[in-house]
């Protein structure tokens, strides 16, 4: 998989990815992507060589703070580029040709999860057949990333949603209004430095599909609910170790009525579980017409501290994943519709969970990539040994991704302060079913 290989067989990608080579831009407070034919703004690529053996590498569980420090790794802010890349690859060769590490890092205004798949797995393909031919053979493909075509498929009228949600969007404030006011460079900036006091540590957890099929029965036996899926045991089980790791109080047992409404301003009695949901697969009319851009909306599910924070066991678990459960069920036709006219007509909607919702660290977003073709991605050399999110830098966020194929299992990649991630470890219930592999 020679480099300029891998350059050549990305600028082919491009013509179906055309908004990668795109320019991003303030509109009203919006950022809008416009294509230059003349002056196209190119993804940046880039790579080095280290003295690193791919082997020493594996030999970590693929842990990327054993990479050099000149290693280029993708950034997760966009800060100093003078024109904002849509894309920014950076590859690392490892000692004796023996392995690459590829850091690939896509502007989320133009793709979600399913559409860096599609264009990683794309960009592969491409590659993979330049291998043997100077002009790939690979049929061209008719992608669209007019968010009105998602629109089209949304149903007009659908079942109101369920109890569990309350709003789209927290409420603006003058900070969200300003912060979307500001150029993409400034907007990471200023991420970059609030993240940079959150002092976030990473972990990685394995679960054999085995074993979390064996307590998704146990629960659906007690609640006599054979939807409870295994995203639902997931959220749960998160959610009540998340909220056990800050600690147990009960706001309701001060005596004083000043006194509680005191204490429920400092130490909030709700735990807000926010987790990303594609649409994708409840509009049926959009498959089929390659819709590649983002299909993506957050929806929340506020549960009691008091119900979260109870001993961990199959019993207790099923409660709060039937809450999940009616959570995921609630994103119907009205609630997509919703999110969307609210992201058409507030421009500052994006920027509103930064400075408003639950705060941290009574929050916890969850963001889902088991169902997405990452290890399929063959550049010519075979599928990836491991595939690993950004590590980002804010606290309470978690990415659920297969395992490669061989292991079986789920990973579970936490982001959290350092004493929240040793709190969750010694759970019992969580320490009897999950395996750390970043040791």
């Amino acid at each position: 998989m020679p480099f300029n290989q891998l350059q050549e067989s990305l600028y082919e990608t491009l013509h179906e990815f055309p908004l990668l080579a795109g320019s991003a831009h303030n509109s009203k407070g919006a950022l809008k992507v416009t294509i230059d034919k003349e002056n196209l703004n190119l993804p940046s690529i880039s790579h080095i060589s280290t003295s690193l053996h791919f082997k020493e590498f594996t030999a970590t569980n693929y842990d990327l703070s054993m990479l050099p420090e000149s290693a280029p790794k993708t950034p997760f802010f966009q800060t100093k580029a003078r024109k904002w890349k849509m894309a920014d690859i950076r590859v690392t060769r490892f000692q004796e040709n023996s392995g690459v590490a590829v850091f690939i890092s896509v502007a989320h205004i133009i793709l979600d999860g399913f559409g860096f798949t599609t264009f990683v797995n794309r960009w592969a393909e491409i590659c993979r057949q330049m291998s043997n031919s100077i002009v790939p053979v690979v049929p061209k493909l008719t992608l669209s990333h007019d968010r009105q075509l998602l629109r089209d498929c949304v149903p007009e009228s659908q079942i109101l949603p369920g109890s569990l949600v309350t709003s789209k969007f927290a409420r603006g404030n003058l900070v969200s209004r300003a912060f979307a006011c500001l150029s993409a460079n400034s907007q990471g900036r200023v991420l970059r430095l609030v993240n940079s006091a959150c002092r976030v540590s990473h972990a990685r957890f394995m679960i054999t599909h085995s074993q979390l099929s064996k307590i998704r029965n146990s629960v659906r036996d007690v609640l006599d609910e054979k939807r409870i899926s295994n995203n639902d045991i997931i959220l749960a089980l998160l959610s009540m170790c998340f909220a056990q790791s800050v600690g147990s109080y009960d706001v309701g047992g001060s005596r004083s009525r000043l006194n509680r409404r005191i204490r429920s301003k400092i130490i909030p009695s709700i735990f807000e579980t926010a987790m990303t949901v594609d649409v994708r697969p409840r509009l049926p009319q959009l498959q089929g017409k390659g819709y590649c851009g983002n299909a993506v909306v957050v929806q929340r599910m506020y549960t009691s501290v008091g119900m979260l924070q109870q001993p961990i066991s199959i019993k207790s678990l099923a409660q709060v994943a039937k809450q999940a459960r009616k959570m995921t069920d609630s994103v119907d036709g009205q609630y997509i519709r919703g999110f969307m006219d609210a992201l058409d007509t507030k421009h500052d909607a994006f920027a509103r969970p930064i400075s408003g919702g639950m705060r941290h660290p009574y929050k916890l977003l969850v963001t889902n990539h088991t169902r997405l073709p990452h290890y399929s991605a063959d550049f010519g050399g075979g599928a990836p040994a491991w595939v690993n999110p950004i590590e980002a830098a804010f606290p309470n966020h978690v990415v659920l991704m297969n395992a490669p194929p061989s292991f079986n299992g789920l990973v579970v990649h936490i982001m959290a302060a350092k004493n929240v991630l040793t709190c969750i470890q010694h759970i019992p219930f969580w320490a009897t079913i999950f395996e750390r592999i970043d040791h």
